[in-house]
């Protein structure tokens, strides 16, 4: 898994580069979703567990994203070599928190030095300066002899003092979680989903710039010579192999979440990956499917959401041009793996 991941990677840096690059807007647009349809169906488990935290992400961009593999190599080595500790860090209680801050405080002046598995500490204060031996390259301070002590990790470069410093990180959640989940390509993983959050915030600038086009093209009276999603109506996939079916856009739109169609912090129009995946053909129990999905899901239905299944797979069924069946939501679980990879936006 790790060198299948690994290959795409350097594959999908290399086609975001180029993208980024593209002077059509709309085939720019295309492209990153494409892009990022691609790397959600190879890591779907870390965006979908993730999704908050990549959402409150934002003005990441591909630039920050070459910088950033450093700071996040970094970071990963201490999750990575340190997880058991930092587990119990994160579990603690509030009493072993207000304990643990207590000795970070007392603890946190020593820097602790390994030295053929010898370990000493110094300490800097001018309490001490007089007691102890003069230390060899600094006389003006003592060197104080400290007996190897789990409380160490509160010291400068301990376990404890790391793990503060390392939690301010933004991207610290989300390689913990992905370190937790135990998967073998963690690092790869790691530069995916960052992949994946910075290819976002370009397309939410790129629909950005496509609606500042869209309306000067509206003011001068000039047709788009592309229709795009957020100006059309309806959706006809071009498909002659199969039976065409016409989604009503406009019908389906005003039944979603504002944040689900793009708005706000994330800018990921999920609305429109959506009609994207409804164009293909499936059989009707998996349409049924997908309706109970959308239905049972917290970020995709506003308030205009049906409280019963029935109705919502009724308007689902005539906006998707899907047949309809009677189906139970009992006689629909368990989903297909196929179906909730897809659709992992809307678990």
């Amino acid at each position: 898994m790790e060198t299948d991941t690994s290959t795409k990677l350097a594959r999908y840096e290399e086609l975001a580069e180029k993208i980024s690059n593209y002077t059509d807007k709309v085939q720019k647009k295309t492209a990153f979703e494409s892009l990022l349809n691609r790397i959600n169906v190879l890591i779907p488990d870390a965006i979908a567990d993730n999704l908050q935290a990549i959402q409150d992400y934002a003005t990441f961009s591909l630039t920050d994203y070459k910088k950033s593999y450093s700071v996040i190599g970094n970071l990963m080595r201490f999750i990575g070599s340190n997880i058991d500790e930092i587990q119990l860090f994160e579990n603690d209680s509030e009493e072993q928190q207000r304990e643990r801050n207590l000795k970070y405080d007392q603890f946190k002046r020593y820097v602790m030095e390994k030295e053929n598995k010898i370990y000493g500490g110094y300490d800097y204060s001018d309490r001490n300066r007089k007691i102890g031996v003069p230390h060899p390259l600094y006389p003006e301070r003592a060197v104080l002899e400290i007996k190897p002590n789990p409380d160490w990790i509160y010291s400068q470069f301990g376990t404890f003092t790391q793990y503060l410093s390392s939690k301010q990180h933004r991207y610290f959640s989300i390689c913990l979680n992905i370190k937790k989940s135990g998967r073998s390509d963690f690092v790869t993983a790691n530069y995916l989903v960052l992949l994946y959050i910075a290819i976002s915030n370009e397309l939410s600038i790129t629909n950005h710039e496509l609606s500042i086009i869209n309306e000067e093209l509206e003011l001068l009276g000039t047709i788009p010579r592309q229709q795009s999603l957020q100006t059309g109506t309806t959706i006809d996939k071009a498909n002659t192999d199969k039976p065409q079916r016409t989604i009503d856009v406009e019908r389906l739109r005003p039944y979603f979440k504002p944040a689900f169609k793009g708005k706000g912090n994330s800018g990921i129009n999920y609305f429109e990956w959506l009609v994207s995946h409804l164009q293909d053909n499936r059989s009707a129990k998996a349409f049924a499917q997908i309706a109970l999905m959308i239905h049972e899901s917290n970020t995709a239905l506003n308030s205009r959401r049906p409280d019963a299944f029935e109705e919502w797979y009724l308007i689902f069924c005539e906006c998707v041009g899907c047949v309809k069946r009677s189906y139970r939501p009992s006689h629909l679980r368990p989903f297909p793996e196929s179906l909730t990879k897809l659709f992992n936006y809307l678990l």
